[in-house]
């Protein structure tokens, strides 16, 4: 979490900015965009200083897991033909 918003600031400027320091092109990008994005509508809403539980509990949470898989496993060594 800290690596997505606070290291890169990808909630600000945005995942493309990170081509092609981090990633190879936009399709790469686009998809840990999404994760930052879910990310960000649950700390959104639950501030800063709540318990890690809220952060599970929070109906958002899912699409962080969900979003995060998608990227995971369409970057994982070896999936990418470039």
């Amino acid at each position: 979490m800290h690596w997505l918003v606070d290291d890169t600031f990808m909630d600000e400027t945005g995942a493309r900015a990170m081509i092609p320091y981090l990633f190879c092109d936009e399709e790469e990008a686009d998809l840990v965009q999404i994760v930052v994005d879910a990310l960000v509508h649950v700390l959104d809403d639950l501030g800063p200083t709540a318990p890690d539980s809220a952060y599970l509990d929070h109906p958002g949470w899912i699409d962080v897991l969900d979003s995060a898989c998608a990227a995971y496993l369409a970057l994982a060594p070896g999936k990418r033909s470039s």
